[in-house]
């Protein structure tokens, strides 16, 4: 395993899970074909990587996933490769109602697994379970992120609809994760006990799911991954 070397304190492990790319970002198929949209899953990945290793308190990037291409490219940014807890399937996360507020699906399945390994790797470490389809996302915002959740039990930060979840953190070694991404998991994160963070942090809310999102992460500033990859398919 590859670790950032960091001082002792404090530190953090970044999670993030990566569902099959031939299942990722359909809803951007009215501006991508399918190989496309598997590029720039990958190319999105690369760049929330990079952000990862260069927050100050990053100690370990651990990714979940069963894909092999996410793993390959996970394992050349010096992340730990963990697998998927369920069958890909379940990465069919619901959408509605009371199931959309249980497991949500593979991703918060996998979110457990890592947030399991990275108490038992790292006990005394601050724990940041991120999407992996933020391309705009910077080192300081992350940072400005742990730094805001240290102290409390667990923190979320809310998408810029505030509506979804970008990003959740638990501070308090003897608290779990506890993920319910989803559908409208900003709130079910709150009523879990996690408090909002209340920073802008624009890199850190705007994740990728339709075209135009494509086009406000991109007014924000994307990554150089996910720049160069739109750049030659001509959408920015």
């Amino acid at each position: 395993m590859v670790f950032v070397s960091r001082p002792a304190a404090p530190h953090a492990v970044v999670l993030i899970a990566v569902k099959p790319l031939r299942e990722a970002k359909t809803r951007l198929a009215p501006a991508l074909r399918a190989e496309q949209r598997a590029q720039l899953t990958l190319a999105m990945l690369t760049d929330v990587l990079e952000a990862a290793r260069g927050a100050a308190w990053t100690r370990a990037v651990a990714v979940i996933t069963a894909d092999p291409q996410a793993g390959a490219l996970a394992r050349a940014y010096g992340a730990v490769v963990l697998d998927e807890p369920e069958p890909e399937s379940a990465w069919a996360a619901p959408t509605s109602g009371a199931r959309a507020g249980r497991a949500g699906g593979g991703l918060n399945a996998a979110l457990r697994a890592g947030d399991a390994w990275a108490r038992e790797q790292f006990p005394t470490a601050l724990r940041a379970a991120l999407h992996g389809d933020l391309p705009a996302l910077r080192p300081g915002e992350l940072q400005e992120a742990l730094r805001a959740a240290r102290g409390r039990g667990r923190s979320y930060v809310a998408d810029h609809a505030g509506l979804g979840t970008t990003a959740l953190i638990a501070a308090d070694p003897a608290e779990q994760l506890a993920p319910v991404f989803g559908p409208g998991s900003a709130a079910r994160h709150e009523a879990s006990g996690a408090t909002a963070i209340t920073e802008p942090l624009p890199g850190l809310r705007h994740d990728v799911d339709v075209p135009d999102d494509l086009r406000m992460t991109g007014e924000l500033g994307l990554g150089l991954a996910t720049k160069a990859l739109l750049a030659g398919v001509g959408l920015v």
